[in-house]
């Protein structure tokens, strides 16, 4: 988490560094989170959770104790491990969160089975709203194979490996579950 003590006054300011597109569980509900962290000396960490943008200073004032400001409302955010998660006490309020990166269960998978067919699954539930490639068209690990929007954000979804499409499960408009296949790379 970002360190500082600045005030984070009025909207954000759009920034010109990476945002992190991740989904987060939290006590049970998966939100889609976007981070994009300090630029040019800034301490405010700028956030997206669902539709909503926000902009917080974040301090840790103690191991797993953090201060955080945002806007003119101060809070104090209590973070312990928790399993494959955190347990988070704000305020008093208590929240069980977990938090993955989409892009690294095909990564992991990637890693473990090269060789032979793999199927690109959807990271969440959403809609395909653009295909970009073709059954039988040869790909590179990396390139773009389809889009999936979830909650007003598109996601590109990537090969995992270089390979021939061996086959495309949606079309674009189609709704798809979270674990889906929707390509076979061979």
């Amino acid at each position: 988490m970002a360190t500082g003590t600045s005030a984070a006054h009025g909207k954000p300011q759009a920034r010109n560094g990476r945002s992190t597109k991740l989904i987060a569980t939290l006590n049970g509900r998966e939100r889609i989170l976007e981070l994009t962290p300090p630029v040019n000396g800034s301490a405010a960490v700028e956030f997206a959770v669902d539709s909503l943008r926000l902009e917080a200073d974040i301090a840790e004032v103690e191991p797993g104790v953090y201060s955080v400001l945002l806007g003119s409302r101060s809070v104090e955010a209590k973070i312990e491990r928790n399993g494959g998660g955190f347990a988070v006490r704000v305020n008093g309020r208590h929240y069980e969160v977990a938090v993955r990166d989409p892009r690294q269960r095909g990564r992991r998978a990637d890693q473990r089975a090269s060789e032979g067919p793999q199927a690109v699954t959807s990271p969440m539930p959403g809609k395909v709203v653009r295909v970009m490639a073709r059954a039988g068209e040869s790909v590179r690990a990396g390139a773009g194979l389809l889009v999936v929007e979830a909650m007003k954000m598109q996601n590109e979804i990537r090969a995992p490996k270089d390979g021939v499409v061996a086959s495309i499960n949606v079309t674009e408009g189609s709704s798809v579950r979270a674990g889906e296949t929707m390509v076979v790379v061979e």
